[in-house]
């Protein structure tokens, strides 16, 4: 018998036992229900989906699943298999004998489940439909309660025989049921309440969810608009099966099946991680893990950045201490927020005035020191810190090997037991830049690698160091991008000024069209930037205005006038460019954003406009996807209106046809355009210009 075991200690424990095991399940139950709500609602979403697709399915399409199906005979009524499901089985007897009307309702019901088999719920916050309305407030309900849903099941996975003990020691609650109870029964007993003694004690009483009817349609809406990155990433956690879809061909976010399977069993250690993981980001932080020194070049807007925080964490809690991110000065400040905010990682900021103390305080303490390409200078050949795991953001920052900062980051990785690399362009040109890269994480694998490889062989060679995902394949809920040309009709002044550009040979003048014209009120793109801010305004959005030209978004503040934020350069300090990010999120619809593409386009989370203007078109793809990126991402929940301001018979004109001509290799100036061609001077001035961008 436990020492200190006796009936009335033990029908304390045993009734506080049984209270947490009545709570545990109270709570257990309203998990149940508040997924099944989930479920049901997501279902509901897919209707309209399901809907489009047999609005798109002919009759005829019964003729391959009904054996002796004659399509005439029901096309004379039906239009297309929509209005067979909505007539239903009873109308089919009119038409059909039985045997045959089964078999057409039931070929019906297998396209159904087909078209579910391949659709997601999706939320349309845009619209804000009842069907979106509905599994928002769902979700969210679920998502307020979810500490405690978790705590409890949580709970019951420690303890899996509790309710077992808890029965086994309940022989104590009456005096008869002791005293006839056989010894086997009261060892039981009295091995449940040791185990309980402490249970009890360690766990104590869990925090119930909150009781009512859920929440508002405007209050999960706006929890929604805030959290919806964690919100969809706990959707699929609890529903795989409707909230992820499975890849064609055997592959599993873009890896072969079989390399799937061998990173599967790598494990991701989370503690003091303060995060949700989307499903492919969990898949992009096992290959960071198990493959060790490897290019992630996920699409923007995917979360890179979160995906080498979780690698980070999950090398620290295996043994690992010192962690260093490299990346471009404007982004130092984000990264240190980003790391801070999402774990428990003590960020430095190598920058400034005060990076010898702080490098001093990382070799000392561990943790994640941040610092730009430039500041690596800072680490000698006498530096004997060890690197556990090296990030450099934006890597393609060191595709030149000639490069200063290229080699002082391959001496960096050369000497760190893990490297990760991420950019989403990491070939903008060649492949011979890309092959560059790889050998600085894998030497062997880069020497291997050559340009008489075939497409196919290249991207065969790279699976163990490189690793890629596009919007389209892991985005299901992301809202519609809608790209619009907007061709604008030049004024007698624009068309004096652009001639003058022309006549001088002056390249930049002459795509600065419609900006170089003396009065904006008679200029006609920033007649029609005023316009879109307008419109902005009224339909409760925020605007990004991107140039690559200083005097162009001076123009632009002029036009945007008091709603316009201090515009954002590659001068502007990045604590003062993060401090402006930080007010434009909480300023009122209309406000506008102005930023150089360069400095703005770069490592910025702007998903709080939904607005993007172009002033005029960039000479790289790279350069207009990476800006278009910086609100089109994870976490946008409106659709992303990308309004592109240009001039007909322009350089506008010429360079959009070569953008489109190149956008393959992301090289818009490789080669002159046939409508460049048919303009002598402007492609004198295109072919000069060629030579510094190619």
């Amino acid at each position: 018998m436990s020492k200190a075991f006796s009936r009335s200690a033990a029908a304390e424990v045993y009734a506080a036992a049984r209270a947490l095991g009545q709570e545990i399940q109270k709570i257990t139950e309203k998990d149940g229900k508040a997924r099944s709500r989930i479920a049901a609602a997501a279902e509901k979403t897919m209707d309209k989906d399901v809907d489009d697709v047999l609005r798109g399915t002919p009759v005829s399409f019964l003729e391959d699943e009904v054996a002796d199906f004659d399509s005439r005979v029901l096309s004379v009524r039906f239009a297309n298999c929509y209005e067979l499901k909505k007539a239903g089985a009873a109308a089919l007897k009119y038409y059909l004998k039985p045997a045959q009307a089964s078999a057409v309702t039931a070929a019906i019901d297998n396209k159904i489940k087909e078209i579910r088999g391949v659709c997601v719920p999706r939320i349309n916050a845009e619209a804000r439909d009842m069907d979106s309305e509905n599994l928002v407030k769902a979700a969210v309900d679920y998502y307020r309660q979810r500490d405690s849903f978790e705590k409890a099941e949580a709970f019951l996975r420690d303890c899996p025989g509790y309710y077992g003990l808890t029965s086994d020691l309940s022989l104590v609650s009456g005096f008869f049921k002791w005293t006839f109870a056989s010894g086997a029964r009261k060892k039981a007993a009295e091995a449940a309440f040791d185990t309980l003694s402490e249970l009890v004690k360690k766990k104590g009483k869990p925090s119930r969810p909150h009781s009512g009817a859920g929440v508002s349609g405007a209050e999960a809406w706006k929890e929604y608009e805030k959290n919806s990155i964690e919100i969809h990433g706990m959707l699929e956690s609890l529903f795989p099966e409707l909230f992820l879809r499975e890849e064609p061909g055997g592959f599993v976010y873009g890896l072969p099946e079989e390399f799937a399977g061998e990173l599967s069993g790598e494990e991701i250690l989370t503690e003091g991680l303060n995060c949700y993981l989307r499903s492919y980001q969990e898949w992009g932080v096992r290959y960071i893990l198990r493959q060790k020194r490897v290019l992630l070049g996920d699409e923007m807007g995917l979360g890179k950045t979160i995906q080498a925080i979780a690698a980070m964490v999950s090398v620290r809690n295996s043994g690992g201490e010192h962690f260093l991110v490299i990346c471009p000065a404007a982004v130092i400040t984000n990264w240190c927020r980003e790391i801070e905010k999402h774990s428990d990682l003590t960020a430095y900021r190598l920058h400034g005035d005060r990076k010898d103390e702080l490098i001093r305080q990382w070799r000392m303490n561990g943790g994640c020191a941040v610092m730009s390409y430039e500041g690596t200078e800072i680490f000698t050949p006498a530096d004997r810190t060890p690197i556990d795991l090296l990030v450099a953001d934006e890597a393609h920052y060191v595709k030149n090997p000639s490069a200063q900062r290229t080699k002082r980051t391959a001496w960096l990785a050369a000497r760190a037991k893990r490297v990760l690399f991420m950019t989403g362009t990491a070939l903008e040109n060649r492949q011979e830049e890309m092959k560059n890269l790889v050998s600085i994480l894998q030497p062997a694998l880069g020497a291997g690698l050559s340009e008489k490889m075939s497409p196919r062989q290249f991207r065969e060679a790279l699976m163990p160091v490189y690793y890629r995902r596009k919007r389209e394949q892991v985005l299901s809920e992301l809202p519609e991008l809608v790209d619009t040309p907007c061709w604008c009709d030049m004024t007698p002044e624009d068309t004096a000024a652009y001639a003058s550009a022309l006549a001088s040979g002056n390249f930049h003048e002459a795509r600065r069209v419609s900006w170089i014209t003396g009065d904006a009120a008679r200029a006609s793109k920033p007649l029609l930037l005023k316009k879109i801010i307008e419109e902005a305004e009224e339909e409760d959005r925020k605007v990004i205005v991107f140039s690559c030209y200083l005097r162009t978004l001076e123009q632009a503040v002029n036009v945007i006038g008091e709603k316009c934020m201090p515009v954002i350069t590659g001068s502007v300090p990045p604590a003062k460019r993060q401090q402006i990010i930080d007010d434009f999120e909480s300023a009122p619809p209309g406000t506008a954003l102005p930023a150089q593409i360069i400095a703005g386009g770069t490592g910025l989370n702007i998903q709080t406009a939904s607005v993007v203007v172009l002033c005029e078109p960039q000479l790289k793809p790279s350069i207009e996807n990476q800006a278009v990126s910086r609100a089109y991402r994870m976490g946008q929940t409106r659709n992303v209106l990308v309004y592109r301001l240009l001039c007909e018979d322009t350089i506008d004109e010429q360079i959009t046809d070569m953008l489109k001509e190149k956008q393959g290799i992301f090289d818009a100036v490789a080669d002159i355009s046939e409508a460049a061609t048919k303009d002598p001077q402007l492609t004198s001035l295109l072919e000069s210009e060629q030579k510094r961008y190619a």
